[in-house]
């Protein structure tokens, strides 16, 4: 993306970082296995791929918050850098 310099001047740069994905796989954000429900995506023997569910999907499965059978499932994610609460 191009900014013109009345953007920058004017913080419209600083809003776009603020909108950010934090919680993106690609960028170090991971899932906390030890605060969310057992995930479906992490084998016995093979590779644990917990942390694909962070990756955007065209079309995730409906009604599914994520990859688990869990009926009231749990996903904590540790994000890429704190963001500040807001209530």
């Amino acid at each position: 993306m191009i900014l013109c310099r009345f953007e920058i001047q004017h913080g419209y740069e600083k809003r776009l970082q603020a909108a950010a994905n934090k919680a993106d796989f690609l960028k170090g954000a991971s899932v906390d296995s030890a605060r969310s429900s057992s995930s479906n995506l992490n084998p016995i023997i093979g590779y644990d791929q917990t942390n694909l569910v962070l990756l955007d999907r065209l079309q995730p499965p409906a009604d599914k918050p994520w990859c688990t059978n869990d009926e009231n499932s749990v996903l904590t994610i540790n994000l890429v850098e704190f963001i500040e609460p807001t209530f």
